[in-house]
């Protein structure tokens, strides 16, 4: 049995919307990219753009030991925001998320709604995705935040591809 994606959001497709109460969207904060290179580098701003995916350098990344639930702590990390609100799709299902990537490095990401912290994860080269599950349709913030590595303090640079839903 084949399930249709209910959204596919990318860094140049970041919005869903069929009514109130059937939409999501993402918010891209903290992206790096390397001017100094030719325009087709798919580290330059001309190709990220082209390719439809943004960076997170290990240069820039957010502290793993801040309680990221408090929304000051949130706004001068990158990160990825994700905000959906599928009430409309039914009241007794879940939602897969299913997190597309491209690594270069070990990289962390953690993942926190307003409330608590949902989980963690390592991007690694050899993988192109991840799988978060929630059980709320209803309105929900979730952050991805870019952290440092638990015993060094960089983060690892990757490349956000997308996120695609599944309410089942």
């Amino acid at each position: 049995m084949t399930v249709e994606a209910t959204f596919k959001l990318t860094p140049k497709e970041s919005q869903y919307y069929i009514a109130d109460n059937n939409r999501a969207s993402i918010t891209v904060c903290g992206t790096y990219f390397w001017p100094h290179y030719f325009k087709e580098y798919e580290g330059s701003f001309e190709g990220q753009y082209k390719m439809d995916q943004v960076m997170f350098s290990h240069y820039h990344i957010a502290d793993s030991k801040i309680d990221y639930t408090k929304w000051g702590n949130i706004t001068l990390v990158p990160h990825i925001e994700l905000n959906y609100d599928l009430t409309d799709l039914g009241t007794d299902k879940d939602l897969s998320l299913v997190i597309g990537f491209q690594a270069w490095s070990e990289s962390r990401i953690l993942i926190f709604s307003r409330n608590e912290q949902l989980g963690e994860t390592k991007l690694l080269p050899e993988d192109n995705q991840f799988l978060i599950e929630v059980e709320c349709l209803a309105p929900m913030e979730i952050f991805f935040i870019h952290v440092n590595n638990e015993d060094i303090r960089h983060g690892g640079n990757w490349f956000f591809k997308g996120i695609t839903g599944f309410v089942v």
